[in-house]
């Protein structure tokens, strides 16, 4: 399950329940929060007991994948910042190019101009771009990782089975990562599994019905593992 600085997200999770010592957790994660969940569970699953990722099936990060022509298309932007014009796009547009990409994953949710320019300034972080760009090239084997996370990387690499209940949700609209991407992974899973499609829901469910996405997290959490 490579995947650059997931590995690490994934990694950090473990060590802050850790430190915390905290015996049992749930888990909420979203797009490169939800492949670290899912790191999380696949290492650590007897300390959690809940987990629920949104618009990020697993077991989807592997560079020799087949992905469907749909999915290579809404994937652009990976490949595309592995090139010098990419490079220099993430650098010097980062607003613009993610407004753009905000537009583009969630083609039916109007989101509010004072909303993006209360995001916008997190993009402004002096390693923003130099994350975003490693990460990507990391992804598809065009970058080498920390070795640092070698052994864990190599654990992922088999894609091991998740015995934490596991409730997924994706928007039906969501034009990033294409609902079809996390069909079909029920054989990943030991435990309960739930996948739930959002209908008229892009790839930020959290953002665009904040109320159906916590009502389906709590009802979750209140199952018994």
């Amino acid at each position: 399950m490579r995947s650059g600085q997931v590995s690490a997200l994934g990694s950090d999770v473990i060590e802050m329940a850790q430190a915390l010592r905290l015996d049992q957790f749930a888990l909420v994660g979203h797009d490169w929060g939800a492949r670290a969940a899912y790191i999380a569970a696949s290492e650590c699953g007897e300390h959690i007991s809940h987990l629920v990722t949104i618009s990020v099936g697993y077991g989807t990060n592997n560079p020799d994948q087949q992905l469907p022509l749909l999915q290579i298309r809404n994937y652009w932007y990976h490949w595309y910042f592995s090139l010098p014009r990419g490079i220099d796009l993430v650098t010097n547009s980062r607003r613009q190019l993610c407004k753009f990409l905000w537009e583009s994953w969630s083609p039916t949710w109007q989101f509010r101009e004072a909303d993006y320019l209360m995001t916008a300034p997190s993009f402004d972080n002096p390693d923003w771009a130099e994350v975003t760009i490693h990460s990507y090239r990391h992804r598809w084997g065009y970058a080498e990782g920390d070795p640092h996370y070698s052994m864990l990387e190599h654990r992922l690499s088999s894609v091991p089975r998740v015995t934490v209940p596991t409730l997924l949700l994706h928007g039906d609209a969501d034009a990033c990562n294409d609902p079809v991407t996390s069909a079909n992974k029920e054989s990943f899973f030991l435990n309960r599994y739930e996948r739930k499609l959002l209908p008229n829901i892009g790839h930020f469910p959290q953002r665009e019905d904040a109320e159906t996405v916590a009502e389906e997290i709590l009802t979750w959490l209140q199952k018994e593992r």
